[in-house]
C-alpha cells in the first residue's frame, strides 16, 4: 500500500492532535474541570486595568515558544477573584497547543504532599522541575505567610527552574498592600523578578460582581 505525502502529513497531524488532547486532559485533571474552558476569548473584562492584564498575558501566550526557550515566565499578583488563574490556564492552553510539556501545582496540594510523606520529598519536587512550563497557583494557600516547610519546597522548585532556564507562571493572592517579596520571601521573589514579567491584577472580584448582579457565583 502506497501512502501519499498528503496522507502522511494528515496522519502526523492526527497524532499531534491526539498527543495534545492527552496533555490537555492530564492538565485539566490537576487544575480541575471548572477551568477546562478557560481561554482568552471568554475572559470577561470589566475595566481598563483588567484589559491591560489580559493583553499582556495574551502577548506572552502568542510568543510562548520563544518564552519557553529562554525560560521567561509570568507572575500574576493581585486580589482574590480577579481571574488570575483563568489567564494562567489560557496561557498554558497555548503551550499545550504548541507541544510544550506543562505541569501544574497549587500551594494547598503541594503542602498536602509535603505532609503526607507518601513518597520521598526530593522525588516529588523533581516532578515540578523538569517540564517546559510549570504553573503554580496560589503558592501561599493561607493568604498570609508561608510555612517553613512550604517555603523551602517552593524555593527548591523555583531555584531549580531558574538554574535550568525553565518557564514558571505564578498566580499569587495579595491582600491589601502585600508584595510578592512579603509573601514569598526575598530569595524566591528575587529569582522570579529576574525571569518573569509581573502583571498586577487589582480590581473587584468577579464573584462579588456576580453577587451584586443577583447571580449565583457557583
Amino acid at each position: 500500500m502506497i501512502i501519499t505525502a498528503e496522507e502522511s502529513i494528515a496522519a502526523a497531524e492526527r497524532r499531534k492532535a491526539m498527543r495534545r488532547g492527552v496533555a490537555w486532559r492530564d492538565l485539566v485533571g490537576h487544575i480541575g474541570i471548572a477551568y477546562a474552558g478557560c481561554n482568552f476569548a471568554n475572559y470577561r473584562v470589566h475595566c481598563q486595568k483588567q484589559e491591560a492584564a489580559m493583553k499582556a498575558s495574551s502577548v506572552f501566550a502568542d510568543n510562548i515558544e520563544a518564552m519557553a526557550k529562554v525560560g521567561r515566565g509570568l507572575v500574576l499578583v493581585g486580589s482574590v477573584g480577579t481571574g488570575k488563574d483563568h489567564l494562567l490556564v489560557a496561557t498554558m492552553r497555548a503551550a499545550v497547543a504548541r507541544d510544550i510539556p506543562v505541569a501544574w501545582v497549587d500551594g494547598a496540594a503541594l503542602s498536602s504532599k509535603l505532609w503526607s510523606r507518601q513518597e520521598s520529598q526530593e522525588r516529588m519536587l523533581q516532578a515540578y522541575c523538569g517540564r517546559g512550563i510549570l504553573g503554580i497557583s496560589d503558592p501561599c494557600p493561607s493568604g498570609t505567610e508561608l510555612t517553613p516547610v512550604l517555603a523551602s519546597a517552593l524555593f527548591y522548585i523555583v531555584d531549580q527552574r531558574y538554574r535550568h532556564r525553565l518557564s514558571t507562571i505564578v498566580t499569587l493572592n495579595a491582600v491589601g498592600d502585600q508584595t510578592v517579596r512579603g509573601i514569598l520571601g526575598e530569595p524566591i521573589a528575587d529569582r522570579l523578578r529576574e525571569r518573569c514579567k509581573f502583571i498586577t491584577c487589582k480590581w473587584e472580584s468577579y464573584r462579588n460582581m456576580l453577587k451584586e448582579a443577583g447571580h449565583d457565583a457557583g
